[in-house]
């Protein structure tokens, strides 16, 4: 092998794939790390989420909980009493019952 060949310069299309390649390593790099701090973020709301789930709903003795839905921070609770239905609205932050919702059947 000679000096000569060491000295030349790198082929341009090799040039181009290097570049690609450390484009692509940096973007990798940067969305493992997004990817770590979103993971981190929302591992944080859950430990508020749990704190404001501690309230408590009194019922009768005689209801129950037929059904739930949680959506943004409210949770909906489907009551069935005996000849009755309602719906409780409850925000998660606070814990009070915001709705009551009687349902009719017709």
């Amino acid at each position: 092998m000679a000096t000569s060949d060491l000295a030349e310069p790198a082929r341009p299309d090799l040039r181009l794939l290097k570049t690609i390649v450390v484009v692509l390593g940096i973007l990798l790099v940067v969305g493992f790390g997004a990817l770590v701090a979103t993971m981190i973020a929302r591992s944080s709301h859950l430990g508020r989420a749990s704190e404001a789930l501690a309230a408590t709903l009194s019922l009768p003795a005689d209801a129950r909980i037929a059904h739930m839905a949680l959506e943004d921070g409210m949770l909906a609770v489907h009551i069935e009493k005996p000849g009755a239905e309602e719906i409780l609205v409850v925000d998660l932050e606070t814990g009070q019952v915001t709705r009551r919702l009687a349902v009719a059947r017709e």
